[in-house]
């Protein structure tokens, strides 16, 4: 073998191995890539559920004692809108998958007493004193049916719903009172809630009893 024929095969080599080599690491990028983005978006939902999840708290904090609460909120990419005349709060954002199931589901609870399944809005019914929380958190994806990489919708929502005190047969309820800006999107804001009282409704409770609305002033910045 002359060396010019040697010298064109050793090229010819090392030219099919760099095809190779940058084949073999595009595959693997272009592979890892959504799985990075989908572990990021798993991620950012999981932070946002955790998030919602401290504001109902501190919303059950403010309405059963006094005082005032401040709650950091991550809204990612997605956007939060509070309902005064429902008693609710929405959180929606877009997630690869389905992150929640496809029907209204509990995630802070067992049941959905006082909440509709279908619509997640309230609904006649309500939770016993004791056993239920005030604030339930809900879940619920919807949108595409396709692969994992497939753009849902992921709702949060947490809804106000009557609690029923079988000892004393009054029912209590958190009124969210408007006291600022009501809706936000997208990075980092804060929920301001405030105490401001209770009242008492004769007959609007459970069985025609007493119902004590615990009102609590919300706002977001």
């Amino acid at each position: 073998m002359n060396s010019r024929f040697k010298g064109q095969t050793q090229v010819l080599t090392a030219v099919l191995l760099g095809g190779m080599l940058i084949a073999g690491v595009s595959a693997a990028y272009l592979w890892g890539i959504p799985k990075i983005k989908k572990s990021q978006n798993v991620n950012n939902a999981e932070k946002s559920l955790s998030d919602i999840k401290e504001v109902s708290r501190a919303i059950d904090s403010v309405a059963t004692g006094s005082g005032s609460r401040t709650v950091p909120i991550d809204l990612g990419d997605g956007s939060l809108d509070i309902d005064t005349e429902k008693d609710m709060i929405t959180y929606k954002t877009l997630t690869r998958g389905l992150f929640v199931a496809r029907d209204w589901a509990p995630l802070n609870e067992n049941d959905m007493q006082g909440v509709n399944s279908s619509t997640g809005l309230p609904s006649d019914g309500y939770g016993i004193r004791g056993e239920d929380k005030p604030v339930l958190v809900i879940g619920l994806s919807s949108g595409s049916t396709g692969g994992e990489s497939d753009l849902v919708t992921t709702t949060y929502r947490m809804v106000m719903r009557d609690i029923f005190d079988t000892g004393s047969s009054r029912t209590y309820h958190i009124d969210l009172v408007q006291n600022g800006n009501l809706d936000a999107s997208g990075d980092s804001h804060t929920i301001h809630l405030k105490s401001a009282g209770e009242e008492t409704d004769i007959g609007k409770g459970v069985e025609g009893g007493i119902l004590n609305r615990r009102k609590v002033m919300i706002r977001v910045s």
